[in-house]
């Protein structure tokens, strides 16, 4: 291999590395990108050809949106395309390495020299020198161009690396190109169907290089996208990761198993690589950027040209870089782990002090209810004896005797009325200690009451024969009547900014505030209650009565719909939308969701630069016990 003299006094030794598949989707363009991204990051000089004028992966992925937009001023003699026209015509080469500047801090932050595929990129461009977008030559022709370039390559000894990108699959764009690199790299997926066609892509390439009377080096494979541990492990540890098809790989291909490095599947590294920016810059904390090092660290660990102190400082650099960042992912993940915890640990507590409270008021209505059976037992008991002692006494000491029974009558239920008031106080201290615990409900806490009626006077002469036990009767809440829903929109001035109408966007509105009944409101069982918001037009149509306020979802409650304008809105101008609803009869949170319509062809529109959403009911009926009235 010839050596140059380069700029720092050392002997510059030109390595190509090509990266191939048996297949296509792999990730292999991906991998090469991040490879040459970091070679040149640590301050060594790198070269990429794309080899692959079928798709134009790595070509696409350097250049980015902007580049590709400036590909009809490049010339023919830094695109693959035009080297081989070149040799058509001239039977001779002569290439010029294109710069693509991607120093921006929000982007690769470095500039790459390339030799992209063509100039028909994405398939709506051609190449000034043919008709033709593709130029296709025999098999024996484009050899000749591939190893003229690498040959010239070597001489110059201007780079350090050489990084190709070939098809995917058997072509001779693959298999010749992988053939004459000075060593190449497998890219695959842990699959049955990767794995055949690697098989017949190595034995391929073996066959080119006997061709050319040389050694092809196959110097890792890498299975990306991988996914399976092994079972001995749960952590994450690259060693057990696709350990199976790992170990199949060496011992079908002349490989060893730490020669062959699994990449995890990574949402983060896919995420950024839709942008076509570097994992490894954009996602320093994914699985992905930690394995690549991990692999890379391992594969380039034998060098042709020996690194600068510099430039392994670099390359440390990136790595602590790699780890740090998963260090506070790890540290996040660890804290937001913990966290959960905790919740989940005070959330099993409030279950139980909820269980606990929940006995405690049963327990506490099981003796309210025995109270009050007892209450009625004394209740008869006393009758029975006022009578008898009426009935066995003179007339002259019946009121006497009446006095006494009534007094009686009077003592009973007020002592045992003050023990179940009592019980009832206690109950509710209960459950409104296990609401403000829980914390977590955003609903207010229902009040009870209860009355006990104290009992009348006797009239001054009773008959014994109309002396009865008495018994207790339930005073029912009276029904709510349920009026007609109505809406009333009227301009609301005071509260309205003067806006401008957005063109693009002929129906549109704001929603100011809620007049009444904010979010979470209490609303007794079958209750009426009205509704009001202010709204603003924000739209450039007018409304008109056409325009409409329709019931959404969710729970209509008793209102009327649809409701029509009653007059036209102007753009900026606001509205007071109101609307008479009844509240459910069932307690617990209730909502209603209404929207703004045209009325002949149902167009809806909401609210906001996304135009979405309604005008949001959200009630908390409260359960209102029964209040318990005795009667002698």
């Amino acid at each position: 291999m010839t050596t140059n003299q380069s700029v720092d006094g050392l002997k510059r030794k030109t390595e190509i590395i090509a990266f191939s598949s048996g297949k296509g989707g792999t990730g292999k363009t991906l991998i090469a990108t991040c490879l040459s991204y970091a070679l040149t990051k640590i301050g060594l000089k790198v070269l990429v050809i794309d080899s692959d004028t079928a798709t134009d992966g790595i070509s696409l992925y350097l250049l980015g949106p902007e580049g590709v937009e400036e590909v009809p001023k490049i010339r023919s003699s830094s695109t693959l395309n035009g080297i081989m026209y070149q040799y058509l015509q001239q039977g001779d080469i002569q290439f010029q390495p294109l710069e693509i500047h991607r120093e921006r801090a929000d982007d690769h932050g470095v500039t790459y020299q390339a030799i992209i595929s063509a100039k028909q990129l994405y398939g709506d461009r051609f190449d000034s020198f043919g008709n033709d977008s593709s130029i296709q030559l025999d098999k024996e022709s484009y050899r000749k161009v591939i190893q003229k370039i690498f040959d010239t390559l070597r001489e110059q000894g201007e780079y350090d690396y050489v990084i190709v990108d070939t098809r995917g699959g058997f072509s001779n764009e693959s298999t010749d190109v992988s053939a004459l690199a000075d060593s190449y790299i497998v890219v695959t997926e842990a699959d049955v169907t990767s794995f055949y066609q690697n098989r017949n892509l190595i034995r391929y390439i073996d066959q080119a290089a006997n061709d050319f009377n040389k050694k092809a080096v196959l110097r890792a494979i890498i299975v990306n996208k991988s996914t399976q541990f092994t079972a001995a492990t749960n952590d994450f540890d690259l060693d057990s990761l696709e350990s199976s098809f790992r170990l199949q790989l060496e011992r079908e291909f002349p490989i060893s198993y730490k020669a062959t490095h699994p990449f995890p599947l990574s949402f983060e590294a896919l995420t950024v690589q839709k942008s076509h920016r570097i994992p490894i810059r954009h996602a320093l904390d994914s699985d992905f950027s930690y394995a690549f090092l991990v692999a890379f660290q391992k594969i380039l660990s034998v060098v042709t040209q020996p690194w600068t102190k510099e430039q392994v400082a670099e390359w440390n650099y990136l790595v602590e870089s790699v780890n740090l960042a998963i260090q506070k992912r790890n540290n996040e993940i660890q804290k937001t782990e913990l966290a959960e915890q905790a919740q989940l640990t005070e959330l099993e507590k409030l279950r139980k002090d909820n269980s606990e409270y929940e006995n405690r008021i049963q327990a506490l209505n099981r003796e309210l209810a025995e109270v009050h059976e007892r209450y009625k037992r004394e209740l008869v008991r006393t009758d029975v004896l006022a009578a008898k002692i009426s009935s066995e006494k003179a007339l002259p000491a019946e009121a006497e005797s009446k006095s006494v029974t009534k007094s009686r009558r009077s003592l009973a239920p007020g002592l045992i009325g003050i023990f179940i008031v009592g019980l009832i106080i206690t109950a509710g201290l209960f459950r409104s200690s296990l609401f403000s615990s829980i914390g977590t409900s955003t609903a207010p806490t229902p009040t009870a009451s209860i009355e006990v009626a104290t009992e009348a006077a006797l009239p001054a002469v009773i008959p014994t024969d109309t002396v009865q036990a008495g018994e207790p009767t339930q005073t029912p809440v009276p029904d709510t009547a349920i009026p007609a829903s109505t809406i009333t929109i009227t301009t609301t001035p005071d509260l309205c900014s003067p806006l401008t109408a957005t063109p693009d966007r002929l129906d549109n509105a704001i929603l100011i505030t809620d007049l009444t009944y904010p979010k979470n409101s209490s609303v007794l069982p079958g209750q009426s209650f009205e509704k009001k918001w202010l709204i603003q037009n924000s739209g450039s149509n007018t409304w008109t009565t056409n325009y409409v306020v329709a019931f959404g979802q969710f729970d209509r409650m008793k209102a009327d719909s649809p409701i029509h304008f009653t007059k036209d809105v102007p753009t900026g101008e606001c509205l007071e939308i109101s609307i008479l609803m009844t509240a459910p009869d069932t307690a617990g949170t209730h909502r209603s969701l209404w929207v703004l319509q045209t009325f002949d062809n149902g167009t809806r529109f909401g609210f906001g630069p996304e135009n979405l959403g309604g005008l949001e009911v959200i009630i908390f009926v409260p359960s209102v016990p029964t209040a318990i009235v005795s009667t002698p």
